[in-house]
């Protein structure tokens, strides 16, 4: 008759099914095992949402970035007098008259943040989130960088 197994080495109990064969039973290892992988997936989601506000957080961030540099070429014009404004703030200025920047910081991470809640191939979507995350860190550092060069140009100048 059966009265033992080992699970890790240490021995563990069988017991007597209704059906009349032998099981062995939980231990405490197999629980911590199941209430392990309730607190993964409980982590996983918070990871998700958090993941997903900061897609928000940061498309929000580059779009009034895109808008805000074009309400500041009247005044770089009327402070740098006849000198033209810089290569980069020109190409961010025209890039935000082209009505292109601010939906695209808006939509990418609205796709990327659905594709993460929904997506089935889940590292697939995290690698597309954390693309997704590093080109808007890019684009805000490129149009941050747009906005002070002149008023570096205009403050060298004083």
């Amino acid at each position: 008759m059966i009265s033992s197994g080992t699970v890790s080495g240490k021995p563990v109990p069988f017991s007597k099914g209704t059906n009349g064969n032998y099981f062995m039973t939980k231990t405490d290892t197999e629980i911590d095992v199941a209430g392990l992988k309730t607190h993964v997936s409980r982590l996983e989601r918070v990871l998700v949402f958090s993941l997903i506000a900061l897609l928000f957080f940061l498309g929000v961030a580059c779009a009034f970035s895109t808008f805000l540099i074009q309400n500041f070429e009247r005044i770089f014009s009327e402070m740098l007098g006849d000198k033209p404004l810089p290569v980069l703030t020109r190409l961010v200025i025209d890039w935000g008259r082209l009505g292109i920047g601010a939906p695209l910081c808006l939509l990418l991470p609205l796709g990327a943040g659905l594709f993460l809640f929904f997506g089935r191939v889940k590292s697939i979507a995290w690698w597309t989130a954390l693309a997704i995350i590093l080109f808007l860190l890019c684009y805000l550092l490129i149009v941050n960088f747009a906005l002070y060069v002149p008023m570096i140009t205009i403050i060298t100048e004083i």
